[in-house]
């Protein structure tokens, strides 16, 4: 490249500079040394750029939107967001859990694999590495397994009413 071609930045640049400054400008390669420069600010766009595609992308897909005041940490679900400048907007973070210690483990409790419709194991007993639990094999016969608290966590749930609710097995960390 000679020293009087340029190269035009990236869109993604613009976008960027353009959320966190309000500024849109032209910039431009001017220099084999990859060295940059400001020739004028004026509009790069052909279209506006819309600072919430990645949210609007998010919600069509089903993901709860919040949306609070600019500079205020109080988040409130958006059911329809109006997409507007005075509020922030972010994906609803997904609820974390630990896993149980032996002493909050529901003996009694029915668990399964959360993508599981059929397999149920009963929680018999609970030692300080995890838990004892019954169900049927295959063959149709009883088993009875161990299963480490660490495996329960993001991997089962658990039902405390015959399986007509069922909750992440795990304590929810606020």
């Amino acid at each position: 490249m000679n020293e009087n071609e340029t190269n035009r930045v990236p869109r993604e640049f613009w976008a960027e500079l353009y959320h966190q400054t309000g500024l849109v400008g032209g910039l431009y390669d001017t220099k084999p040394t990859k060295s940059y420069e400001i020739i004028k600010v004026h509009e790069v766009f052909d279209e506006p750029v819309d600072p919430y595609t990645e949210l609007k992308k998010a919600h069509k897909k089903g993901k709860v939107i919040q949306c609070a005041n600019k500079g205020i940490d109080n988040w409130d679900d958006c059911v329809k967001p109006l997409w507007i400048d005075t509020l922030q907007y972010r994906i609803k973070p997904e609820p974390k859990y630990r896993s149980w210690t032996a002493e909050e483990v529901p003996v009694g409790a029915i668990i399964k694999h959360k993508n599981d419709t059929v397999h149920r194991y009963l929680i018999l007993d609970v030692d300080k590495e995890g838990v004892t639990v019954t169900f049927r094999n295959s063959l149709k016969q009883f088993e009875t397994i161990h299963i480490i608290f660490n495996f329960l966590g993001s991997w089962h749930d658990y039902s405390l009413d015959h399986g007509k609710t069922w909750l992440p097995c795990g304590v929810l960390e606020e």
